[in-house]
């Protein structure tokens, strides 16, 4: 039993070759997908964002907008700012939209 610790000088070669090659394939696999998502259609780059834009869009158009992250939703209580406008605005408090999500 002899130990072999010597490499065919091909595999090597071909070895270096692979490691050098593979940053690049990566990089640019990178950018080729980064490009394609940046010129897909908003339905695709922001799901969730169409819907958003459509109620916002849609009449009566909102009087309140609230620009934030995900986590920024939960925090917004629309039955809590209905029952804060009707104390401060009386009947002119005209309620959430119908396009508004409360916080899960």
């Amino acid at each position: 039993m002899s130990d072999e610790t010597t490499t065919d000088p091909a595999n090597a070669r071909r070895a270096r070759r692979v490691l050098a090659w593979t940053p690049s394939i990566f990089i640019a696999a990178q950018l080729a997908v980064g490009l394609c998502l940046d010129r897909a259609p908003l339905s695709v780059r922001f799901g969730d964002g169409v819907g958003k834009l459509a109620a916002a869009s849609a009449e009566p158009h909102p009087d309140v907008v609230f620009f934030g992250s995900s986590r920024f939703n939960a925090l917004i209580d629309p039955a809590l700012v209905q029952k804060a406008l009707d104390e401060k605005l009386g009947a002119r408090g005209t309620g959430p939209s119908p396009g508004t999500r409360t916080g899960t």
